[in-house]
């Protein structure tokens, strides 16, 4: 009898021909295809019937990998037509409710599924291996469920989750005014306008901002600023003072409602005029100014002024390097 065979498929499973002698040898190759072909199944399905509230049910995968490598998608199964319905976050039953974790004791060859709906499951679970996502929310730490994104949002860090939140709006302009009695010297420079913070004078410039609409009121409002010294040693040091004034609450000139920026000293550098950038906090690390959120539309009343420092010559202050940032 013939005991030839041919490889056939992707697997090049051995498959022996007709006519091929039987006993030990077919038995072989049988036993040699069926073990390349569950080798090579990269998923495997369960159905459980009635998984009551609080029990757990462990699925035996045998694929012996890291629970981490695997993917494992669960089901509400209708045990009449046989019809799969995906359990997502969100859904009925939530898939939040349901703890899926590798089998104490068998970490790589089998998964715990623990029912906490609050009543029985029918159930099918597919496992794959190879962890994959396939929309953004499928990431352990990715929450759109907490808080539902709304158009024109984005995702942020919130330490915690990437969440929903407003875009980062910056660039919004602004005009300085220097007050009467405390206005530096404005001057030219390099083809620019400057303003000249003078060292133990207590020089100071005004700006009104609206804030955007769209700003979120967890998120802290910056401003950037340029300056530059003739000096090359010594430090010096741009404070601003901003006062809250929110719509159909404050006067304008309240002062109620303040925060001061924490920015430090700066140390001069060479070369002599050496252009810096200075980054001042307008609200503290959680969009608050004295513990009140700052709502789009709100009017903030940004005072700059120059503070205790060691540079001896005056600060240049260049207004059109101003940039705020929400």
């Amino acid at each position: 009898m013939p005991t030839t065979s041919t490889t056939v498929g992707r697997l090049q499973v051995d498959h022996p021909d007709l006519g091929h002698d039987a006993g030990s040898g077919l038995h072989t190759k049988i036993r040699t295809i069926y073990q390349k072909l569950a080798d090579n199944i990269g998923a495997r399905y369960f159905e459980i019937t009635a998984l009551a509230d609080t029990a757990s049910i462990d699925l035996d995968h045998n694929f012996k990998d890291a629970f981490t490598n695997l993917r494992i998608h669960l089901f509400s199964r209708n045990v009449g037509d046989g019809e799969l319905t995906r359990i997502v976050k969100g859904g009925s039953p939530d898939l939040d409710n349901f703890t899926i974790a590798a089998t104490p004791g068998n970490l790589t060859t089998q998964t715990r599924i623990t029912n906490n709906t609050g009543g029985p499951q029918d159930l099918a679970v597919i496992i794959f291996q190879g962890f994959f996502a396939e929309k953004f929310t499928d990431l352990s730490d990715v929450d759109l469920i907490t808080t539902p994104p709304t158009v024109n949002q984005v995702v942020k860090w919130n330490g915690t989750n990437w969440v929903p939140g407003a875009s980062s709006l910056g660039g919004s302009t602004l005009s300085w005014n220097p007050p009467d009695g405390q206005a530096p010297i404005k001057g030219e420079e390099n083809g620019e306008v400057v303003y000249l913070f003078e060292s133990g004078l207590t020089n100071k410039l005004t700006a009104f901002v609206k804030v955007p609409a769209g700003h979120e009121n967890t998120d802290q409002i910056t401003m950037k600023i340029g300056l530059y010294s003739p000096s090359t040693s010594n430090t010096m040091l741009l404070r601003t003072t901003t006062y809250l004034i929110r719509p159909d609450t404050d006067a304008v000139g309240s002062v109620a409602n303040s925060h001061v920026s924490t920015n430090t000293a700066l140390a001069n550098v060479s070369p002599s005029e050496a252009f810096r950038e200075v980054t001042l906090d307008l609200t503290d690390g959680s969009g608050q100014i004295n513990a009140i959120a700052v709502d789009g539309g709100t009017l903030l009343r940004i005072d700059l002024e120059r503070v205790t420092d060691t540079d001896t010559a005056d600060i240049r202050f260049v207004p059109s390097a101003t940039e705020l940032a929400f």
